[in-house]
């Protein structure tokens, strides 16, 4: 296929991508950060969907493709169709990818079995069906390692559960496990100091430095890891709701603009400028960045300003 030529392309359209301006696949665009409300039953999954087109920048053009490769050398960018895209400057939002097949087991029960993640628009309502099914038993909550999207959503949900479980009087007969891979709470101190304080009054237990290593979904197993120690532990569970481990997707951490110095292959880019340093034609932003930021939209509105207001704008640093 002829290779189309653009002055500038812009790979993908969630909230960093439509920032911006686009090849995007899909036909809608999904308000993510409403699917832990979701799967707590306050709010129905059909308000965090919109028409793509109606978030799309004006007078762009939408390339309905979905990026398969970049190649910072020739300068141009593959899509599924197997056509190519040719830029002078290239922007990255690609996104992050949900690695649920990371987990032993877990990909193949996810949706039964009392497994479920509000990561994904179809699962977030069957996380409430779970929750309202539960009423004795164990219900683990799992953050994954490594950075995430919305570092602060797994913790969320159970908290909306506890106290969903409370209000209906069941919570005593529930025992709640967050599964948490750090040693601390939250990153910001202070912060996890509150948290730890919310989490006793649940009365959930907290166990640090562990991760989720295994899930048998038919008999409701789980097997924890404690990375301190080595040891495993296996649990029966009514209930088990975790983020996926997430990286770059794979063409971006398969390629020469992925940051070695990220184990997730985060895409490399100047802190200040938001320009890869080896090629100042391609900038990035978003979830794919690796950026000294969390994953979140609250992270894209500083990295994507709409306007200037009380001051003119000020044109980005060049590096060095």
């Amino acid at each position: 296929m002829n290779t189309r030529q653009h002055e500038v392309v812009i790979v993908g359209g969630g909230t960093a991508g439509i920032s911006v301006a686009v090849v995007e696949p899909s036909d809608v665009h999904y308000y993510q950060p409403l699917w832990t409300l979701v799967g707590a039953g306050q709010t129905d999954v059909r308000t965090t969907v919109r028409p793509e087109a109606s978030v799309m920048p004006k007078d762009v053009t939408w390339i309905r493709q979905r990026a398969t490769g970049v190649d910072p050398v020739a300068r141009t960018v593959t899509l599924g169709d197997g056509g190519t895209l040719g830029y002078e400057q290239l922007v990255l939002a690609p996104g992050i990818q949900l690695n649920f097949d990371a987990i032993p087991g877990l990909a193949d029960t996810l949706g039964r079995d009392g497994v479920s993640s509000n990561y994904r628009a179809d699962l977030a309502p069957r996380t409430w069906e779970f929750i309202q099914q539960a009423r004795a038993g164990t219900a683990l909550f799992v953050t994954p390692p490594g950075p995430i999207k919305c570092a602060g959503a797994p913790q969320k949900i159970a908290y909306l559960a506890a106290d969903y479980w409370r209000r209906r009087g069941m919570l005593d007969r529930m025992r709640l496990i967050m599964v948490m891979p750090t040693a601390a709470m939250f990153s910001q101190p202070d912060w996890g100091e509150v948290l730890k304080r919310v989490a006793a009054g649940y009365g959930i237990e907290v166990r640090h430095n562990t991760e989720l290593a295994e899930v048998d979904g038919p008999n409701r197993r789980a097997v924890l890891l404690d990375t301190a120690t080595g040891t495993k532990e296996e649990l029966n569970f009514q209930f088990l709701h975790t983020a996926p481990p997430q990286s770059a997707p794979d063409w971006i951490r398969d390629s020469p603009l992925a940051d070695p110095d990220s184990p997730y292959g985060y895409l490399k880019v100047d802190k200040h400028t938001l320009r890869n340093p080896d090629w100042p034609d391609v900038f990035a932003l978003g979830d794919a960045a690796n950026l000294p930021t969390s994953k979140t939209g609250a992270a894209i509105r500083k990295q994507a300003p709409r306007r200037c207001r009380e001051r003119p704008c000020h044109p980005a640093r060049k590096p060095g």
